[in-house]
């Protein structure tokens, strides 16, 4: 419980950034849970800030909703590609 150091990202959130799309394919068939805002934010805001587009297109097939700050996160790094695809399923109801 106490193990996890406080500003580290979840498992699969880590998984998510190094592109191992089978392993988190496996995880979310078995249960993982992505549809969290904080947990689904967090791993679509860092697949976009990195540019990995083949994660964010399973990220949003798994429900997880793009918000303004994914967005700004492509656009700033310079991932025309993904921003273009977050604004297509952007969640306005979501702040940020």
């Amino acid at each position: 419980m106490g193990m996890r150091k406080q500003n580290s990202e979840l498992p699969i959130v880590h998984l998510i950034i190094l592109e191992h799309e089978e392993m988190v394919r496996f995880l979310l068939e078995r249960g993982a849970v992505l549809g969290r805002a904080k947990s689904g934010g967090e791993a679509l805001w860092r697949a976009a800030a990195g540019g990995l587009e083949t994660m964010m297109h399973l990220l949003i097939e798994r429900g997880v909703k793009a918000n303004r700050v994914c967005v700004d996160g492509a656009v700033e790094r310079r991932h025309g590609g993904i921003a273009d695809l977050l604004r297509q399923h952007l969640d306005d109801e979501i702040p940020g």
